[in-house]
Formats: C-alpha cells, sequence, structure tokens
C-alpha cells in the first residue's frame, strides 16, 4: 500500500515522528537531499552549514529533543515538548486546547467526495467540522491520545508498538 512512501508520529516522553520516502520491501526507497534555509543541499560532510540552531544530524540514528536526523531514506523528528505539555499550547484560546492528545486536521476536497466509498464518504459528511469547512472543503478533525511509551533504544530500533498516527501514499 505504501509504494511511495509512508510516515508516523506518536508520544514517548515527548513527540517523535518519522517519514520514509519509497517502500524497503518493494525496493523503492528514495533518496533524501536535505536543504539549508537558503535552498543549498547539504551534503553528509555538511551537515552543520547554514542550518537553523544546527538541528538537523545525518549521522545519529535516533534524534535528540529539539532535532532531526536525516538518512537516505528517512527523515526522523523529535521535539523538545515534553510529554506532558502535548496539546496544551501556550497561545490558544482554552476551548482550543487538547491535553494528552494529537490533534489531525483531515481535509476533504468536495470533488474528491465520489472517489471515496459510499461509507467513507457518509463518514466523512457525517464527522465534518462544519465551522471549518467551507464551499470547496470538508474538514474532519479527531483527538488521538498520545501513548507515553518508551523511547527508542542507543542503536535507534524501538520496542514493536504502533505508533499512534500513520499515513501512507
Amino acid at each position: 500500500m505504501d509504494d511511495n512512501g509512508s510516515g508516523n508520529a506518536g508520544g514517548n516522553g515527548s513527540v517523535y515522528w518519522k517519514v520514509t520516502h519509497g517502500n524497503q520491501q518493494k525496493n523503492n526507497l528514495q533518496w533524501i537531499t536535505a536543504l539549508d534555509d537558503a535552498g543549498a543541499v547539504i551534503r553528509k560532510s555538511d551537515t552543520k552549514a547554514g542550518l537553523r540552531a544546527n538541528r538537523v544530524s545525518v549521522a545519529t540514528p535516533v534524534p535528540p529533543p529539539g532535532h532531526v536526523t536525516i538518512g537516505e531514506d528517512t527523515v526522523q523528528g523529535h521535539t523538545d515538548c515534553d510529554f506532558k505539555r502535548i496539546g496544551r499550547c501556550a497561545n490558544e484560546q482554552e476551548d482550543d486546547q487538547h491535553p494528552g492528545m494529537f490533534l489531525v486536521r483531515l481535509r476533504f476536497r468536495k470533488t474528491d467526495l465520489p472517489k471515496l466509498s459510499r461509507k467513507e464518504a457518509d463518514w466523512v459528511m457525517a464527522n465534518r467540522d462544519v465551522k471549518l469547512s467551507d464551499d470547496e472543503d470538508h474538514y474532519v478533525v479527531i483527538r488521538v491520545p498520545a501513548i507515553d511509551r518508551k523511547g527508542p533504544r542507543a542503536d535507534g530500533t524501538w520496542d514493536d508498538e504502533k505508533w499512534e498516527i500513520h499515513w501512507e501514499w
């Protein structure tokens, strides 16, 4: 299903996310080219050149808090947000807070609803956020509880636990 790539996001002491370009089982992994803030290509030997706060690394398998790692076919990020702060945004109104939850917003163009199965289209219509939806788009907002799991091992591997959020393209 994820011929072109996939991604995951979840909690474990803070928030980790990972995006892979391609599919290892289908042997079509795609090389990732890292660019600095000015759009220049960063080579593996230039991992600190021109990057905001030098928070990008190619060498480390798992990013430390507040960093991103870039592999040949994968980009991983680790926020510096403490797990207890997930969903608690200091500058948002109290009713916009979602403590302990990932807030996922799905956009469905009205012209694309016929591409969905009838059951899926009915679900979108029944669950759309009327305040966010407009003449062209429907939005469905879902709150997904964050899981406070163990972090990755020093070698970059994880316990075999599914992420809270997974997507494919």
